[in-house]
């Protein structure tokens, strides 16, 4: 609640004998208040209350917290702004990014209070109006720290209230007419017209995700998400429907649902930009209205006992990233961090790929870097990701032509493998070393850790029902980037996670990949060790596999252990090389467009063993593999088999994938082996064409195994199956 109660500002008198207390013999101030020159700089306490700041009064605290800022920016000591235990109310913001604004400050920490185990006592509550997409001042976070230097906040809490966010009881599902009616918790937020952004369902008996496709996915403000929630009348005040939302098949009665307000317009709960030596310690995070923290070209940033997490009847906290790092520099600390409830990724480390517009001569090129605040000077290092290998060049001039574009000089000649829309990174802003340590990240819908820099330790930590892959290494689009190179990943538990592929063809709980338009099958993903983990429970899907790789050169998997996996390791043979497995577990081997091996059985539409066996067939334009035809399908039921002749025997099954934007997202490939039945859907619209894995089986002698092509949905047409070859490779003994 935000209350417009007055209160009298005064001088902090109280502070500064707080601060005096702390001196002992030999020691003074010099003049003006600043510590003498070889003294001890003792920090000063400057106490928030000082200024008007009232724990538990239910007034606005922001401007009076705002005056101790303002005092500790104009000291030139050491300054501890002092929180009591309770909550603090803020209502008004400072500027369109947070209530509090920390900016060009210098040796300041923020501290709350402590209860008897050290947990946060201090709770800084952003008071903001209930709404959907919300923005500016009207979406503020908690803090906005911007070129600042030595900042610590401890022992706080950072929620609003309300929250932007609820979650419920299931109590009704019509799949007819596609409505979910649902019980709000109490005490949890909810008004007539909610949105339903990054909506998950939860086992509320776990507390966990259920391995399920998101409830709703995107940002399509005004289309799909033009349909909101309404209050049943029915007398009571906390229940809610919605229809048409498509999710209505994936739910049961008496499952927990979460929804967010908001998806990519508020602000983070933290923003620290352009600053230095960075400490987040002892902090919790409840609710976030789009990321938790976003940090941007800084320079070190320690994270240590921080939990991002639901707390009382809330399942989720934020419909974003929960720590986003971009373009920043020197050492990431991440000790003891809890992530659990956001949607997208709770940990993102990249930096920013450029591209080059124009070659203007051997030594110079025009370039543009989309967003951003990157900034070229000469004596920087740029690094070119073109070739087999990435190479430097050290600039020896930069002109900057206005907004992001700049014409780079170099003090070397560029190979011509430099063309228009090869991409280059500054080496400037990558970090030095990250660990990320003794964490848990559990009960999140994306991909637990994300990182595209170099020289990562990840270590002793927990990674659990996260429903992507655990930890992706390389570039997830268009300006984000570069490569992992130097990671070392060790002694992590990783478990019941991974149940959706990653883009729709990354497999793994750990993967390397690269989804960039700019880059195939380059190996830039460099120097990886994965060693003494433990994987287990990645069964959910024939995709699951522990370790994925593509796009990636010397890679060594050792001491790591696999329990009811379904595939330890797979690696895609085209753009992968010197994978060293000492695990002594079966590879599954991906070959894309690469040759076969010379025993692999082909079938494809010229053999008398492929037959389309249902709907309409045509010959199509499009090549498969080694140049072969493709025939395709627009008929709802349509259907087509490959049937070879085999020896009895155990086989590794491929299918050669023609991917257009025309075909079917959600194609269906059976397998009918001696065991049984096997589906994989693929999804033919994204990615590139090549061979896909579709598991390794038993076959019974002679013809009576097969592959079956249909639709995922039957019912629906509105775009093409696409046929080509079926490869069956002896199984090695």
């Amino acid at each position: 609640m935000i209350s417009n109660a007055r209160r009298t500002l005064t001088k902090p008198l109280g502070a500064c004998v707080a601060a005096m207390l702390f001196l002992t013999a030999g020691q003074g101030l010099g003049a003006g208040g600043v510590h003498a020159e070889g003294a001890e700089p003792y920090p000063m306490i400057l106490n928030v209350a000082d200024y008007g700041a009232v724990a538990n009064d239910g007034a606005d605290d922001a401007p009076a917290i705002q005056l101790a800022i303002q005092a500790a920016a104009s000291s030139n000591s050491r300054n501890v702004l002092a929180f009591e235990e309770g909550v603090y109310n803020l209502g008004t913001a400072a500027g369109e990014e947070a209530m509090l604004r920390l900016s060009h400050m210098r040796n300041v920490t923020v501290r709350g209070a402590t209860y008897a185990d050290g947990a946060p006592a201090t709770a800084l509550q952003v008071n903001l109006p209930l709404g959907n997409d919300v923005s500016g001042a009207a979406a503020a976070g908690h803090f906005f720290i911007e070129n600042a230097k030595n900042v610590k906040l401890e022992n706080l809490i950072l929620d609003y209230g309300p929250r932007f966010a609820t979650a419920g009881e299931i109590v009704s599902v019509d799949r007819a007419s596609d409505t979910v009616v649902v019980d709000i918790f109490p005490g949890m937020p909810h008004f007539d017209g909610m949105k339903a952004y990054s909506a998950n369902s939860w086992d509320l008996e776990t507390g966990m995700l259920l391995p399920v496709d998101a409830l709703t996915i995107g940002t399509d403000k005004d289309g799909y998400f033009a349909t909101t929630w309404s209050k049943v009348q029915d007398g009571s005040d906390d229940r809610y429907r919605i229809s048409g939302m498509g999710f209505s098949n994936r739910v049961e009665v008496g499952q927990g649902i979460s929804w967010h307000f908001n998806v990519d317009t508020a602000n983070p709960n933290l923003r620290v930009m352009y600053s230095e030596n960075i400490t987040l310690e002892n902090v919790r995070i409840y609710n976030s209205l789009g990321m938790s923290m976003l940090a941007g070209y800084n320079k070190n940033f320690t994270v240590k006992n921080v939990r991002v997490e639901p707390q009382g009847s809330s399942l989720a906290v934020g419909p974003r990233d929960a720590f986003h790092f971009s373009n920043n520099r020197g050492q990431l600390l991440m000790d003891e961090v809890y992530v659990k409830g956001v949607r997208w990724d709770p940990l993102v480390s990249r930096s920013t790929f450029v591209e080059v517009k124009e070659r203007i001569d051997d030594y110079s090129i025009r370039t543009s870097y989309g967003v951003g605040s990157l900034s070229f000077d000469a004596g920087d290092t740029v690094a070119f990701w073109v070739g087999d290998q990435p190479f430097e060049r050290v600039i020896a001039s930069a002109a900057n032509e206005g907004g992001v574009m700049d014409v780079l000089t170099f003090a070397d000649p560029l190979p011509d493998t430099v063309k228009v829309g090869s991409r280059l990174t500054h080496q400037g802003y990558e970090w030095d070393q990250v660990i990320l340590r003794n964490s848990t990240v559990e009960g999140n819908f994306g991909t637990a850790l994300v990182f595209m820099n170099k020289n990562l330790l990840v270590e002793n930590s927990v990674f659990r029902n996260n429903a992507y892959s655990n930890i992706g290494l390389g570039p997830t689009s268009v300006n984000t980037g570069p490569f992992a190179r130097n990671v070392v990943i060790q002694n992590n538990l990783f478990e019941q996670s991974t149940w959706i592929q990653k883009y729709n063809s990354y497999d793994g709980t750990i993967t390397t990949f690269e989804n960039h338009a700019s880059f195939n099958k380059e190996k830039y993903n460099d120097g990886i060790v994965i060693r003494n983990n433990t994987f287990k429970d990645l069964h959910i899907g024939a995709h699951a596999t522990a370790v994925h790789l593509k796009n990636a050169r010397n890679v060594e998997l050792s001491g790591n252990t696999y329990i009811n996996v379904n595939h330890p390791i797979k690696v895609n043979i085209p753009s992968t090389e010197n994978i060293v497995n000492n695990d002594g577990v079966p590879v599954v081997e991906e070959r894309g467009d690469a040759a076969l091996p010379a025993e692999a059985i082909v079938v494809d539409p010229t053999s008398p063993q492929y037959k389309e066996v249902v709907g309409s067939w045509a010959l199509s334009g499009l090549t498969g593999y080694n140049g072969s035809i493709t025939r395709y399908s627009g008929t709802a039921g349509g259907a087509a088999t490959w049937t070879p002749n085999l020896e009895a025997g155990t086989y590794q099954v491929l299918a050669y994938r023609i991917v257009h934007p025309a075909s079917e997202p959600a194609t269906k490939l059976a397998v009918h082996h001696a065991g049984g039945v096997t589906e994989v859907v693929s999804d033919f619209t994204a990615g590139q064409s090549g061979w896909i894995e579709l598991g390794t089986f038993e076959f019974a002698e002679g013809a009576g195994g097969f592959v079956r092509m249909s639709r995922a949905n039957p019912q629906q047409a509105v775009s093409y199956l696409r046929t080509n070859a079926v490869a069956f490779i002896p199984a090695n003994d």
